[in-house]
C-alpha cells in the first residue's frame, strides 16, 4: 500500500488532476466540484447494426469477468458511473472523443476498467461507445465479452479487412461496440500500431457519430513501445494503477514519458483501504 500511496503522491506533484478510484464507489478527486447530470444539445446519432455483427453475450460469463450490466445497481457499477460522468465532463469541455486506458505494466487491471467504463458511457442516452482493443500483443477485449471471429482490428491495420467486418454488437448493449483484436502472437502484431492505418481506423471512428466516445484498451506503457505510438492519437489518457502491486518507480516513469499527452486521473484498482471487509477487485 505504501508503494501506491508514495507513487500517487508523486503523480499528484507531476500532474494536474489525478483521481483515485475508492473501494466503496467512490471517486477521489483532487479538484472540488459537483457532478452533474445537465444535458447538452447534441446530435444523438444511434449506431447503425447494420454495420456490426451481432453475437450473444451471457450473463454468467460478464459477471466472471467482472464486466458489470449496464443496470447494475451494486456499489461498483455506481462508483463506474460516476467515473463516467466526471469524464465525460472534462472530455467535453474540451471537445475530446477518444479516451486511451493505459497502465504502467500488465495485468494491472486496465483492460477490466475500459471495458466497465465504455458499458457505462454506453448506457448513457447522449452517447454511444466503441471499445477498441489495441493491446495486441496481449489482447482481451474479446475474452471478456465472449466473442469469437475469424478476424480482428489486427486485419484491419494489415489492410486485410474493413472496419465493418470486424466491428461486433454484444447484444443486450446496443449502444456499444466492439472492435476486438486477434491472439497472434507477439512477432505477428510488431509494428502494427505505427502504420498510418492504424491513425486512419482511429479518425474513421470518430468521424461516424458526433457523440461516440472511442475508448482505447492500450498496451502497457512499460512493456513494449506501442503505447508511446499509440497515445499521440488519443484526445486524453486514464492511467491505472493497481494497489500492492504497482511500484512508485514505475508510475513516476510512465506518467514522465507521457507527459505530452492530456491524463485526466488515475484509477486506484484493488483498493481495499476504504473498506476492508468490502473490497472490490477489477483485475
Amino acid at each position: 500500500m505504501d508503494k501506491v500511496r508514495q507513487a500517487l503522491d508523486r503523480a499528484r506533484e507531476e500532474r494536474a488532476a489525478v483521481t483515485a478510484f475508492g473501494a466503496q464507489g467512490v471517486l477521489v478527486t483532487d479538484e472540488p466540484g459537483v457532478v452533474s447530470d445537465r444535458i447538452e444539445e447534441a446530435e444523438l446519432s444511434p449506431p447503425s447494426p447494420a454495420l456490426a455483427r451481432a453475437f450473444a453475450v451471457g450473463a454468467e460469463l460478464l459477471e466472471r469477468n467482472r464486466v458489470l450490466p449496464a443496470d447494475d445497481r451494486s456499489d461498483a457499477a455506481q462508483a463506474f458511473r460516476m467515473l463516467r460522468t466526471q469524464v465525460l465532463q472534462r472530455m467535453r469541455e474540451h471537445g475530446w472523443r477518444t479516451l486511451g486506458i493505459v497502465s504502467a505494466r500488465s495485468l494491472d487491471g486496465k483492460t477490466t476498467v475500459a471495458a466497465n467504463l465504455a458499458v457505462a458511457i454506453s448506457a448513457d442516452p447522449r452517447h454511444t461507445a466503441v471499445l477498441v482493443d489495441l493491446d495486441l500483443h496481449r489482447p482481451a477485449v474479446a475474452r471478456l465479452f465472449g466473442a469469437s471471429g475469424a478476424e480482428g482490428i489486427d486485419e484491419v491495420l494489415h489492410e486485410r479487412a474493413t472496419l465493418d467486418s470486424v466491428m461486433l454488437r454484444p447484444t443486450g448493449l446496443d449502444r456499444l461496440r466492439l472492435l476486438p483484436a486477434q491472439d497472434a502472437g507477439q512477432r505477428a502484431m510488431s509494428g502494427l500500431v505505427a502504420r498510418p492505418s492504424c491513425e486512419a481506423l482511429l479518425a474513421e471512428l470518430k468521424g461516424r457519430y458526433t457523440n461516440r466516445i472511442i475508448v482505447v484498451d492500450m498496451p502497457p506503457i512499460l512493456d513494449n513501445d506501442d503505447a508511446l505510438t499509440l497515445a499521440p492519437l488519443c484526445d486524453c489518457l486514464l492511467f491505472v494503477v493497481s494497489e500492492g502491486k504497482t511500484s512508485r518507480a514505475d508510475v513516476s516513469r510512465a506518467l514522465t514519458m507521457l507527459r505530452a499527452i492530456p491524463v485526466l486521473g488515475t484509477v486506484l484498482n484493488n483498493c481495499s483501504t476504504l473498506a476492508p471487509n468490502k473490497t472490490v477487485s477489477y483485475g
